[in-house]
């Protein structure tokens, strides 16, 4: 039992002595007595003061600047389909039709009524035939003449009732004869007058009116017969079926999917820090990706000066002739590759996008500081100098420092950037490092022995 104990014991004292010897500070001097130190090895470059051509590497969307979901604008039976999917259309062309008998026999209705009252204005505007008037005129001159013979019978009659021959009462006759005789004269002048004078000025109106309503009637008959037509809006191909003949559609219901592929659009979703340099007439390049020989370069037609609130992006449209389009081989649906082209900067400090590190506080680079290092040789730090980018060029920035200042000739570090710290020291690629003082010396001995 006891023998157990101190076994135990033995082995808790071998782990801990070895926990200690593993965990013991190592003194610097071993470090310094074997002749090397620590060095980061970089690859150096240098900032310079250029002009630089801002791009920006974007994705746009090829839309076609119409298209739409063709429709009837009434509700009916498909009587007819003129055309598919993928048949190209020519502006004005029928593309279905609908059941459209009670639309013909309203048409025809409303003809028919138009024709009449045409012909009754016709008949008022031409007044009475000549025949009629010569005979209106005949019946004037009777009523006349039976006038003045009852006029001659009522004097004759005053004669004979003043000699006492004619009574009263028969002189009362002639006077209501002669007075009968006047009347169916003043009838006859004016049945003639009217008959030469013509029709009324209020009659043609009315009778013009009733001409309107017809044409007006006709037209919306028409009308109607015209909508169990479906026709293209404008020349384009047929991209989608949606129905089949003899079925029922309702006012509004979609047919056809129409698209214009002549006239296409680039849609650009810019991001908002580019907003300050987005102008319209600005040049992208577009291209297919995979197909760079074929790209070409256009101007930015219109771009959206609000923001998406979501994306908090601008929105840029490139309108293409259909001579672009065919070149670049862009269809409606498609992506396609966007390089947006600013105004170039003058004047600015560029380096390497490679050399700009990014971390939770930003955006820095690592320059390569020049000191004085162990036995008085040239030895070069790292120090971190935060910038800001001003503009971007595919493999170059432009850059403005925020604290340290930034000058042209600096040296900063292209390659090793991400493994330096403040103050590590870095040995340039192709560089001997710099040792402690008779590490030369040692080199030089150890080389000549072997």
């Amino acid at each position: 039992m006891k023998r157990g104990w101190m076994t135990a014991g033995l082995g808790i004292a071998a782990l801990l002595t070895s926990i200690w010897w593993l965990q013991r500070p190592v003194p610097m001097a071993a470090e310094a007595d074997s002749g090397f130190r620590f060095v980061l090895p970089v690859t150096l470059t240098h900032v310079e003061r250029d002009t630089l051509q801002p791009v920006a590497e974007l994705t746009g969307n090829v839309r076609a600047a119409r298209r739409a979901v063709l429709s009837f604008e009434t509700e009916g039976l498909v009587e007819s389909l003129k055309v598919d999917e993928a048949d190209r259309v020519e502006k004005g062309a029928v593309l279905a039709t609908l059941s459209a008998g009670d639309e013909r026999h309203a048409l025809a209705a409303t003809q028919a009524a138009l024709r009449l009252a045409e012909r009754e204005l016709e008949l008022l505007q031409a007044g009475e035939r000549e025949e009629e008037k010569q005979r209106l005129k005949a019946v004037l001159e009777a009523a006349q003449a039976e006038s003045d013979l009852a006029i001659h019978e009522v004097e004759r009659g005053q004669k004979l009732l003043d000699e006492r021959i004619l009574s009263e009462s028969e002189q009362d006759v002639l006077r209501m004869q002669h007075r009968a005789a006047d009347k169916r004269r003043v009838a006859a002048e004016q049945t003639y007058a009217r008959a030469v004078a013509g029709t009324r000025v209020e009659n043609l109106a009315i009778a013009r009116a009733r001409v309107d309503e017809r044409q007006a009637r006709v037209a919306a008959a028409q009308h109607n017969l015209e909508k169990t037509e479906l026709k293209a809006p404008w020349s384009g191909a047929i991209v989608l079926r949606q129905i089949s003949v003899g079925a029922h559609v309702s006012s509004g219901e979609g047919v056809f999917e129409l698209v214009d592929l002549e006239n296409l659009e680039v849609h650009l979703e810019i991001p908002g820090r580019f907003a300050p340099r987005l102008s319209r007439g600005g040049r992208v390049r577009l291209s297919i990706p995979g197909d760079e020989d074929n790209a070409f370069e256009t101007e930015l037609d219109a771009t959206i000066q609000a923001a998406d609130e979501l994306a908090r992006s601008f929105r840029a449209i490139a309108r293409l002739s259909a001579k672009e389009a065919n070149q670049a081989g862009l269809r409606p649906g498609l992506f396609c590759n966007a390089l947006l082209f600013f105004e170039p900067l003058v004047d600015v400090l560029c380096v390497p996008s490679d050399a700009i590190m990014a971390s939770e506080r930003g955006m820095h680079l690592v320059r390569a500081r020049s000191e004085s290092g162990a036995g008085g040789h040239p030895s070069l730090t790292a120090e971190f100098v935060a910038v800001r980018i001003v503009a971007e060029a595919q493999d170059r920035c432009a850059v403005e420092a925020l604290a340290a200042p930034l000058y042209e000739g600096d040296a900063i570090c292209l390659v090793g950037a991400d493994n330096a710290f403040p103050g590590a020291p870095l040995l340039p690629r192709g560089a001997k490092p710099q040792g402690p003082p008779g590490e030369e010396g040692a080199t030089h001995g150890r080389k000549a022995s072997e």
